[in-house]
């Protein structure tokens, strides 16, 4: 996938994300810090447990 591929839909998940309800989901900032394995590991693993039970977070997840 080229550069301008994966911008593109990550702001299409971006817009995604602005469009409904998502208090309890995280940040994009809390995915990348999940992703980038930067958080303690008790709430690494909550935030993981939240993303592989939401289609949506699972989506910006793996996109990331």
């Amino acid at each position: 996938m080229n550069d301008d591929r994966l911008r593109h839909a990550y702001q299409a998940m971006l817009q995604h994300r602005q469009l409904g309800p998502r208090e309890s989901c995280p940040s994009p900032e809390e995915l990348r810090a999940l992703v980038e394995r930067t958080d303690e590991e008790p709430a690494r693993l909550a935030r993981l447990d939240h993303v592989m039970g939401c289609a949506s977070c699972r989506g910006e997840f793996e996109l990331l």
